[in-house]
Formats: C-alpha cells, sequence, structure tokens
C-alpha cells in the first residue's frame, strides 16, 4: 500500500476577525440609532403635517362666506357716514 499527497503544494486558509466583538456592537448601535432617529423625526414631521391639515380644514369650515348683497354699492367716505370711534388724528410737531 502506498500512500502519498496528489499534490506537493497546498493552499492555507486563513480567518482573521474584522471587528471585535464590542466594535461589531458599536457599529449595529450606530446604524440603529440613525434608522430610528430618522424613523423619530419622520414621525413628528406626520404628526405636525396632519395637525397643520386639521386646523386649516376647520378654519374653512368656519369662515362664512362675505356678504355680497352690497356689492355692488360704492363705499361712503364723507365725513358724517364715519364712525367717530375709528377716527384718525395725526398730528405733527417741530
Amino acid at each position: 500500500m502506498d500512500i502519498f499527497y496528489q499534490e506537493l503544494s497546498f493552499e492555507e486558509v486563513v480567518q482573521n476577525v474584522a471587528f471585535a466583538f464590542l466594535s461589531l456592537l458599536g457599529e449595529i448601535g450606530g446604524f440603529l440609532g440613525l434608522l430610528l432617529g430618522a424613523s423619530v423625526l419622520t414621525v413628528c414631521e406626520l404628526v405636525d403635517f396632519l395637525v397643520v391639515s386639521l386646523m386649516v380644514k376647520l378654519k374653512k369650515g368656519r369662515v362664512r362666506p362675505a356678504d355680497t348683497s352690497h356689492a355692488n354699492q360704492k363705499p361712503d367716505f364723507s365725513p358724517s357716514a364715519q364712525n367717530p370711534s375709528h377716527e384718525v388724528r395725526i398730528s405733527i410737531h417741530h
């Protein structure tokens, strides 16, 4: 019985650690923090958008249409037509 190698050369496979365990945890934690931070920001922006949209819709529902029965009348700027409580006085001092 003869025992021999088929080839005289061989290939050695060596595995090296790319990340230490704590470095791996740090990388995973940083990535998750980035994703969760973006998610929280997105949720806050979505809530803000919904609240503003709801407020705009409610405000539009409360606004009464303008009274158009006097639309063809010209405004009266005569002193007798003015309300005295809205009187404007301008005084200039030198």
